[in-house]
C-alpha cells in the first residue's frame, strides 16, 4: 500500500458522504463494486475516478429540505437518497434562491413561466437572472428609466406574473404605466421587502395559489 494513496474516508467526504452512516453506505457500494475491501483505509489513485462515478450512479444527495426531498425523489430511479451538507444537495446546491426558482419552474405552465419585474437594483437583477432555470423567464424593468405606455402593455401581455418590487429603485410613474394597464388584471403581486429571496418567495406563493391539486397551471384570466 503506497502511503500517498488517497484515504477512502476523504474520498467519501468529498463525494458528500461525511456522516458515519452515509460514509458506511458509500463504502459498501465501493466494496460491492470491487473497488476496495473491508479493512482497507486507502484506495489506488487509478480507482478514484471510477469510485466517484459509481457513487454518483447509485446515490443522490439531499440537504433534507422538504422541497428538495420531493424533487429528488421524483428523479431517484434506482439510486438511494442520502442526506448531505446543503452545499452538496443535488437539487439546490445550498442556495435557497435556486430552490425557489426551481419550484417556480416545476409548478408553472408547461410552456414556461414569464415573470415581469418592475424595479430592483442592477445588482439584484443580475443575481436574479443568475438563479433562474430555462423554464422561468424574467423580464426586468429598470424602475428609473423611461418607458412608454405601449411598451408597458406589450410587457404586461407577455407576463404570467407582474411583480411590483416596492422599496427598491422604482419610480411611481413607471409602476403606474403597468398597474394601470388592463393586461395586468389578476397578475400583479407586490413585494414589499428587498432581496431576491423575498421576491422569489412571493412568486412561489402566487404560483401555488394558481396551481390546482393535480399540479397543472390555472391559466390567467
Amino acid at each position: 500500500m503506497a502511503c500517498h494513496d488517497p484515504e477512502i474516508s476523504v474520498l467519501l467526504a468529498d463525494a458528500g458522504l461525511a456522516t458515519a452512516e452515509s460514509a458506511a453506505f458509500g463504502r459498501r457500494i465501493l466494496e460491492g463494486q470491487g473497488l476496495t475491501r473491508p479493512g482497507k483505509d486507502r484506495i489506488s489513485p487509478l480507482k478514484v475516478d471510477r469510485a466517484y462515478l459509481v457513487l454518483r450512479q447509485q446515490i443522490l444527495l439531499s440537504c433534507g429540505h422538504p422541497a428538495c426531498e420531493k424533487a429528488l425523489r421524483a428523479q431517484l430511479g434506482p439510486r438511494s437518497l442520502l442526506r448531505t451538507a446543503s452545499a452538496q444537495c443535488a437539487h439546490c446546491s445550498g442556495s435557497a434562491g435556486r430552490r425557489l426558482a426551481l419550484h417556480l419552474a416545476a409548478r408553472g405552465p408547461s410552456a414556461g413561466l414569464n415573470i415581469l419585474v418592475l424595479g430592483g437594483s442592477p445588482a439584484t437583477r443580475g443575481e436574479l437572472l443568475a438563479l433562474v432555470p430555462r423554464a422561468v423567464r424574467f423580464r426586468l424593468i429598470d424602475g428609473i428609466s423611461k418607458r412608454a405606455a405601449h411598451q408597458a402593455r406589450r410587457d404586461a401581455q407577455w407576463a404570467d406574473i407582474v411583480v411590483v418590487w416596492a422599496s427598491t429603485q422604482l419610480r411611481h410613474k413607471v409602476s403606474r404605466l403597468y398597474t394601470d394597464a388592463p393586461e395586468v388584471r389578476g397578475k400583479i403581486i407586490t413585494v414589499a421587502r428587498r432581496g431576491v429571496i423575498a421576491l422569489l418567495e412571493e412568486c412561489v406563493r402566487y404560483v401555488d395559489r394558481r396551481t390546482v391539486a393535480a399540479g397543472s397551471w390555472i391559466p390567467r384570466p
